[in-house]
């Protein structure tokens, strides 16, 4: 499962949702990075970011890129 995947079934939201409150082009965007289609521009990654961390999810831009060392 891809990090992106991961923190978005964390924080309860849909790709459409995390799209959407990250300013992205909405579930399409989502499912292209959680499917490794294409890589997240590193302001799309801090928008993703800022979203999971509003809904109480501790994450950082690398858990993003590499996934969580734990």
């Amino acid at each position: 499962m891809s990090p992106i995947k991961k923190y978005r079934k964390m924080a309860n939201l849909t790709q459409e949702q995390l799209g959407v409150l990250a300013g992205l082009a909405g579930q399409a965007a989502i499912s292209n990075y959680e499917l490794g289609i294409r890589k997240p521009k590193f302001e799309h990654l801090i928008a993703i970011k800022k979203v999971l961390v509003e809904k109480g999810i501790s994450v950082t831009v690398d858990d993003l890129i590499f996934g969580c060392s734990e």
